[in-house]
């Protein structure tokens, strides 16, 4: 046990910063860790969980994403609005146009056809300099309560949420 966390010290002191710092990210007061990178004809995409949670029990998770072929956000959006309502046409968007149509902010909830929970998610599209076509980053929580006062905190929490996804600037990287 010894010998283990000796090595364990070792690859802590040693690990470059910045690769530590590529695979978390901070947000909402809370820390992400990078779970997977997929790539696509269509796209690159990482994604993080939070504490414990994983790709397929998280309650709140951070995607970066590269569309290198789109370079309209707008567009972009559109889109995800499309997809949004072949899967859930009851679901309602919201959509914000920032700098001069070259940055776009959605958010929506959904649910899946059983109803188990809800999902709210953030979308921001955005031209980022040293990337072709755009960078996404999303913000999702799931949940399952429904009281009066759940509601009334989400609620404020979903406002705070948009607001710091409006000023987001995430590590991109999908090493």
């Amino acid at each position: 046990m010894r010998y283990l966390f000796m090595a364990l010290l070792m690859v802590c002191l040693f690990v470059p910063q910045a690769a530590y710092a590529a695979s978390k990210i901070v947000f909402d007061g809370r820390v992400y860790t990078r779970q997977a990178v997929d790539r696509t004809d269509i796209m690159t995409q990482a994604e993080y969980t939070q504490g414990r949670e994983t790709l397929e029990n998280w309650t709140k998770l951070i995607a970066v994403r590269h569309f290198p072929n789109v370079a309209d956000p707008k567009e972009m959006a559109a889109k995800l609005v499309d997809v949004l309502y072949a899967q859930n046409p009851e679901a309602k968007h919201e959509m914000v146009i920032l700098e001069d149509g070259n940055d776009v902010l959605m958010d929506f909830i959904t649910w899946p056809s059983n109803k188990t929970y809800l999902e709210f998610n953030v979308h921001r599209y955005r031209k980022v300099e040293g990337y072709k076509g755009l960078i996404s980053y999303q913000f999702a929580y799931r949940f399952t309560h429904t009281t009066p006062k759940f509601l009334k905190q989400f609620i404020q929490n979903k406002e705070s949420w948009k607001k710091l996804m409006m000023d987001v600037a995430f590590p991109i990287d999908f090493e």
